[in-house]
């Protein structure tokens, strides 16, 4: 699991990389915002690749006792590419309060099947 505390991200290298170009639904990432316990906050996920596009969408999450679990199914939709990813996390709340976290950076694998080479010439 991924710890979040006071917006700093505490990523286990085991966690570092999401997957592959293409994966859906194979992988699970959660992250636990230790000092969320007050109010009702939604997320947001930020990602920005390494040719620069971003992507955000909606995850999960799950209030406890102890803070908030934010959990993440990646799917095909959410990876555009391989390589380094930047991720940031969005929290607001429906009184306007708004925050960010800090950025951190993991691996999404390149894969064989959407190398560049299908792009110039036909499938056999």
């Amino acid at each position: 699991m991924i710890m979040i505390q006071k917006g700093q991200f505490i990523v286990p290298k085991c966690e570092r990389k999401i997957g592959f170009t293409g994966d859906n639904a194979h992988k699970t990432v959660r992250f636990f915002i230790s000092d969320s316990t007050q109010g009702e906050w939604f997320y947001r996920i930020y990602l920005r690749f390494d040719d620069g596009t971003v992507n955000y969408f909606i995850p999960d999450s799950t209030k406890t006792d102890d803070g908030t679990e934010i959990i993440w199914e990646v799917k095909d939709e959410h990876i555009f590419k391989g390589g380094i990813v930047t991720l940031q996390i969005k929290a607001f709340n429906n009184t306007g309060e708004v925050y960010h976290t800090d950025a951190t950076h993991l691996i999404v694998g390149d894969t064989i099947e959407f190398g560049d080479c299908f792009s110039v010439k036909q499938n056999a």
